[in-house]
């Protein structure tokens, strides 16, 4: 599933629900309204804009020299789990940004 709920109770009642459309003489216009299409139309236009951008920061990252992946990574990873989590990306934040 690209995109699923964060709670687990409705990510699993989605995961069980059988699709109910797959034979329907519906067109798309008729199973969705028009403001259901429009802003479903700008979540994916959201996503695509949010890819578009992680890239080119990633490439302007990657033509710096003084940038370091592995230095970066490690100073988010504060408690070398080998990983990091939002938690951890708040705090790095928290000490860069209020931390004088």
């Amino acid at each position: 599933m690209a995109i699923a709920p964060k709670d687990r109770f409705y990510l699993n009642t989605l995961a069980q629900r059988a699709p109910e459309n797959l034979n329907l003489q519906y067109s798309y216009e008729e199973l969705f309204s028009q403001a259901t299409r429009v802003k479903y139309f700008e979540l994916w236009q959201k996503l695509f804009d949010c890819e578009r951008e992680t890239e080119a920061m990633r490439k302007n990252l990657l033509r710096n020299p003084y940038f370091d992946l592995q230095k970066a990574f490690k100073a988010v990873d504060v408690r070398n789990k080998g990983s990091f989590s939002i938690e951890d990306v708040r705090g790095m934040l928290f000490m860069l940004f209020y931390i004088a």
